[in-house]
């Protein structure tokens, strides 16, 4: 079996608040890292043992950490980003404002925050990816972050990595509910719920594969 921690980044759920900000992965990255040390100092954690989940903006987290440290071997991404600049677009029309405003919010961070949200791209883990474990899962449907970016995280560990040591799922998968005004649909991140079985038998045999 494994064990699991969960845990929240900085800024987000009951964890610390730094600037009360959220930066896409751009800080967050090190809290990853940070817990990947604690195991591994404080439980004895052995490093090719442990693997890395993040789904959404923790996919992207997690694919700049895979980047930025070596010691990483096995990594699950899911509804993730691939490209800052892309993504900061595509966010901007989902809420519907003007996405001419992406290079005005990117560069308003830098002024006003002193964040630079394109400092590091999600992509990166798939062009230093080795010979490590990844798995790539994103849903055909999805709105809020555009299977195009799954693909493209696909194609290029598939270009750079050990094919054999990579998988790509893509499904069609969208749940509808009834919120009082008809029916709403979403198809972010819910391949865990439509497709229940498959999804339980793909992570754990990835995990033992690359892990065990």
């Amino acid at each position: 079996g494994f064990n699991v921690i969960v845990f929240d980044l900085r800024d987000h759920g009951e964890s610390s608040i730094d600037d009360n900000r959220v930066s896409g992965g751009q800080d967050e990255w090190v809290d990853v890292i940070a817990v990947f040390d604690w195991l591994i100092d404080e439980q004895g954690a052995d490093s090719d043992k442990i693997g890395i989940y993040g789904n959404s903006m923790g996919a992207g987290t997690a694919a700049i950490a895979f980047t930025l440290d070596d010691r990483l071997q096995s990594v699950w991404l899911e509804s993730g980003y691939s490209d800052m600049g892309d993504i900061v677009v595509e966010e901007l029309e989902f809420q519907g404002y003007p996405t001419f405003l992406g290079g005005a919010g990117i560069f308003a961070g830098k002024i006003i925050a002193g964040q630079n949200l394109i400092e590091h791209y999600p992509l990166d883990a798939a062009t230093e990816i080795g010979d490590r474990h990844m798995y790539i899962v994103h849903g055909n449907q999805d709105k809020r972050v555009r299977v195009h970016h799954g693909e493209k995280m696909c194609d290029e560990a598939l270009s750079h990595g050990d094919e054999s040591k990579i998988t790509c799922w893509f499904e069609d998968s969208t749940i509808r509910y009834d919120v009082g005004r008809g029916m709403e649909s979403d198809e972010h991140q819910t391949l865990m719920l439509t497709n229940s079985d498959e999804y339980k038998t793909r992570i754990i045999g990835f995990f033992t594969d690359s892990l065990m």
